[in-house]
């Protein structure tokens, strides 16, 4: 054995020393490699560092309102195409139209209030606006790559909105209803996958995954209010409802341009320090000269 000892290489001692005698705080420790040198140790990030810094703050409180907004907007226009679908067909069988198209007054929607099966055709309609989820999609992955993350969000939360807005538009033909909620349930899908592929690019790998959770567990909250919105105040306003959606669109698309980093062509960050601009610019120049 001490012949054995004798062979290790200097460093390979340390390592035979280190693995022998853990550290007690390994648990709360992250070994983060900095190139060409040993591995320094690194304590694993909490809540706090979300908001270390000015930049990570302003970064930390404007993604969480694009998550709640996506979700908020993602699971709002899933339970709003069978509430407006179930409307128009209570309309219908009041007189108030032919199934056609959506009248252009706000009726009184609850106090009638049945439990009503969806026809055939609404079914194939609900199967049609799904199906919208895939271009948007592949859509969200041909443009982020060009126009970068923050436009992307921007772009899609943006048409969203005017989508919204579009259904006041009335009287509307259903068909037409129909594709302006397949062109939001595209859009928002896309602008949701694109928040999927910001946020771990923005956070270092200290904060990588609580920053993640942060921002999920904040677009669960926009996913339990929705149905407020979409099965609630719908029954009572159906414009209240379409306008409530576009406004929170409106607000992520802004908040998706103030973002203070475009993680495009950005390396992925391992500490919490930020790197100063120099690094960063050779950074950069490496990544580029490595796909060239």
């Amino acid at each position: 054995d001490d012949d054995d000892d004798r062979q290790l290489l200097p460093n390979q001692k340390d390592s035979a020393a280190m693995a022998e005698s853990p550290d007690e705080n390994s648990d709360d420790q992250l070994m983060v490699s900095h190139g060409s040198g040993e591995p320094k140790k690194e304590s694993r990030g909490k809540l706090a560092d979300l908001f270390s810094s000015a930049e990570r703050t302003k970064t930390t409180i404007l993604l969480w309102i694009i998550w709640f907004s996506a979700a908020f907007g993602y699971y709002g226009i899933v339970l709003l195409t069978t509430e407006i679908l179930n409307i128009i067909d209570e309309l219908r069988k009041s007189g108030f139209t032919d199934g056609s198209f959506m009248p252009c007054h706000d009726y009184s929607y609850a106090k009638n209030q049945s439990c009503e099966l969806l026809i055939m055709d609404d079914y194939k309609q609900v199967l049609w606006t799904t199906a919208a989820e895939l271009p948007g999609i592949l859509v969200t992955a041909v443009i982020i790559e060009r126009i970068g993350r923050k436009k992307t969000m921007a772009v899609e939360f943006g048409g969203c909105v005017v989508a919204f807005f579009l259904m006041y538009i009335c009287p509307i033909n259903k068909i037409a209803l129909m594709m302006l909620i397949f062109v939001v349930r595209g859009l928002i899908t896309g602008a949701f996958q694109a928040a999927y592929v910001y946020t771990p690019e923005v956070y270092p790998t200290a904060v990588r995954a609580i920053g993640l959770g942060m921002c999920s567990s904040v677009a669960r909250l926009g996913a339990m209010v929705t149905p407020f919105i979409a099965q609630v105040l719908l029954r009572t306003t159906i414009r209240g409802g379409e306008a409530t959606y576009a406004a929170w669109c409106l607000i992520a698309a802004v908040c998706s341009l103030l973002l203070p980093i475009e993680t495009k062509g950005r390396g992925m960050q391992d500490t919490l320090k930020t790197p100063a601009p120099k690094a960063v610019e050779t950074q950069m120049e490496d990544i580029g000269s490595t796909e060239a």
